[in-house]
């Protein structure tokens, strides 16, 4: 009744996040067990266990609806900083003026009010009201949103953990727009600064400062503003990841919440982060030294990402899923190899084997574990003896003959994995940017001839206007057009995954093949009790000891023969005669 009472409550919390434009979510510092949830301006509370884990798949599911506005924070909401109701967005002028108000504090207030202010007002997924329009009049706006970000970057709150909270979440709407997205390569000295700043928030060791950083880096490393720029987004990726010490310590937060088994909102977000550094098709934009640098990087940490697949939560399996799928597919051989026994020695490979063939429901997510999962499978058999071997342990002969199959089965599966395309994307952005080279090559041609010949009197802001008309379009030629790296597959999926799982939900009965609903409800027992023993001596084991699957002696073969022997002893004697039960 409790697991029911959970998966209702998910279901329902799910619709409020995806719908809602202004949910947020309070997780407390002092108990963990406790969170509050803002919504429609109401406080509900939450109690239980492993809420980490249910807020991590909530504030997914809402992202995957498009609901970037959902957020989770530690410090109590103070509703009396709202100027309108929550159920209004700002205007453009008093969203301006709450940014003008961090860059110089009226007196008598302290910039750090004058940021949780800002961050009560504006959504957690940018400015409201765009701030480059292509016009001539925006650029005192990108001038704003520049400055309030130099503003509170410069500041230095020491170890005060609500106030770095709100100081990296202040950043975190304004690197979403794209004057500050673009700001952090573009303005001097921001991203020295910024640096500074995360390795002093990640030296405080706490979870939710944690959490709220990498939430920030994520803004800077996926563009969360309309009509993005993949160069800007590949500089911006170059500028973070250029440093290996500092990707090293990103990666400990990883390493250092699997081993206490806390911080699931940290990996979470943590996962976004490699998953738009090395995962297809963001990793297009990600330089090629550098993403070879972070895939050994995280291929080093390989047992700690494998044991990611044992959360319960589907979020962090996916993340950790999509972050093996690259190392295995690009990586060396060698590594690529390593990762493959890795699969066995922790068990994931049994549990992905349960997901891609045993999982049920039509939800996207649920499809997209089970395409991600068969296809992970795909790469771990892949001249792998030793996962060939198991696979033939676990299924009956006349099954397996399907992977080498040329057939396709029935109807055409969507690619749930594939959120974009790059290369459409590069050829409407260099359309794009000649149109717009050339069309303030006219507007400052047009300037000029009209200041020059109707008067010899220059007003300063229609020459500051025509400067700016200059400098943008000098920013656009040095822009250049974006070079995509080119994906590699050294490591290839021989087998044909879609056509095995497509029969096996079948019913076979032939001469190599008895397979029905009972044979797969005793591989679906046989498949989860494994699973449950390996995760009860994985907790009964300290945490200093590491626990590896017996993969060599697994088999489920066998008890599935002796359920067919048996029946066709209840139903054909003269036939079963003829035959030798195994194992009997």
């Amino acid at each position: 009744m409790q697991n029911y009472t959970i998966i209702v409550l998910e279901k329902q919390l799910l619709q409020v996040f995806q719908a809602c434009s202004d949910v947020v979510a309070v997780r407390r510092i002092c108990s963990l067990s406790i969170i509050s949830v803002y919504f429609h301006d109401m406080l509900h509370f939450m109690t239980g266990a492993y809420l980490d884990l249910l807020l991590t798949s909530l504030v997914d599911g809402a992202r995957a609806a498009r609901n970037y506005c959902v957020f989770v924070m530690c410090t109590k909401l103070d509703r009396a900083l709202r100027l309108i109701p929550y159920k209004v967005v700002l205007d453009e002028e008093s969203e301006g003026q709450c940014m003008r108000h961090i860059i110089q504090p009226p007196p008598g207030l302290k910039r750090y009010d004058l940021i949780r202010r800002f961050n009560a007002n504006v959504p957690y997924d940018g400015l409201t009201h765009p701030d480059i329009s292509e016009g001539f009049f925006t650029e005192s706006k990108e001038k704003t949103i520049v400055g309030c970000v130099e503003s509170v970057v410069a500041e230095n709150f020491a170890q005060e953990i609500h106030k770095c909270e709100a100081q990296l979440q202040c950043l975190r709407r304004l690197f979403a727009s794209k004057s500050g997205f673009r700001a952090f390569t573009t303005v001097p000295g921001i991203r020295e600064k910024l640096g500074d700043l995360v390795i002093r928030m990640l030296n405080i060791s706490n979870e939710c400062i944690d959490y709220a950083t990498v939430e920030m880096l994520c803004s800077l490393m996926q563009p969360l503003h309309r009509n993005s720029e993949l160069k800007l987004e590949q500089l911006n990726k170059q500028s973070l990841l250029a440093t290996p010490q500092f990707v090293e310590h990103l990666l400990d937060l990883i390493v250092k919440h699997v081993e206490r088994r806390t911080g699931a909102l940290v990996i979470g977000s943590m996962l976004d982060f490699l998953t738009y550094a090395i995962c297809a098709p963001f990793s297009e934009t990600t330089l090629g030294a550098i993403f070879d640098s972070l895939l050994e990087m995280v291929a080093a940490r390989g047992p700690s990402f494998y044991r990611l697949f044992q959360y319960p939560s589907m979020t962090i399996v996916k993340g950790a899923g999509m972050v093996m799928r690259a190392i295995i597919e690009e990586s060396t051989v060698d590594i690529s190899k390593r990762m493959q026994m890795l699969s066995l020695t922790e068990g994931a490979f049994l549990r992905h084997l349960h997901m891609a063939l045993l999982s049920v429901g039509r939800d996207l997510r649920v499809l997209a574990n089970r395409q991600l999962s068969g296809y992970l499978l795909s790469l771990w058999i892949a001249d792998n003896d030793a996962a060939v071997d198991l696979l033939s342990r676990c299924l009956p002969r006349g099954l397996l003959d399907y992977l080498e199959s040329m057939a396709k089965p029935n109807g055409t599966e969507i690619d749930y994995l594939q959120p974009r395309n790059n290369l459409e994307i590069a050829k409407s952005e260099t359309k794009q940017s000649r149109i717009m080279v050339n069309f303030h090559d006219l507007a400052l041609y047009n300037e000029e001839k009209l200041l020059f010949s109707s008067t010899n009197c220059f007003f300063w802001p229609d020459l500051e206007s025509l400067n700016k008309i200059n400098e943008y379009r000098l920013f656009l030629q040095d822009l250049g057009p974006v070079v995509l790296r080119k994906r590699r597959q050294r490591i290839k999926s021989g087998v044909n995954w879609k056509m095995f799982c497509f029969q096996f939900a079948k019913d076979h009965c032939k001469a190599d093949l008895i397979w029905n609903e009972t044979t797969r409800e005793e591989f679906r027992r046989s498949v989860e009790d494994e699973l449950r023993i390996l995760e009860q001596e994985k907790e009964l084991a300290p945490s200093n000891i590491p626990i590896s699957w017996n993969h060599t002696e697994h088999n489920i073969a066998t008890v599935i023969a002796t359920h067919i022997y048996h029946n066709l002893n209840w139903f054909c004697p003269v036939v079963s005669s003829l035959l030798v039960c195994p194992g009997g």
